[in-house]
């Protein structure tokens, strides 16, 4: 996909959900949303992990098994 391409879905995205302005949350407010985006992160990273159909869960499959072959190697 090309640099425009990639540019072009960005400015798709940001139009159809734009960003909230947390200019007017209190600091608590603010630390709260982001743990709970950092805990919705880890939870769907998590459940891609354990789904071996997953392109996450078979690069770290790789990644495994290159750092095994190296250290067979070393």
């Amino acid at each position: 996909m090309s640099g425009r391409a990639i540019a072009r879905r960005v400015d798709a995205l940001e139009r159809a959900m734009p960003l909230p302005d947390l200019s007017k949350l209190t600091e608590a407010e603010l630390e709260a949303r982001v743990m709970s985006d950092v805990e919705a992160w880890r939870d769907a990273e998590m459940r891609a992990l354990a789904d071996p159909s997953s392109t996450m869960a078979r690069r770290t499959q790789a990644e495994d098994a290159l750092r095994v072959v190296a250290e067979m190697l070393a």
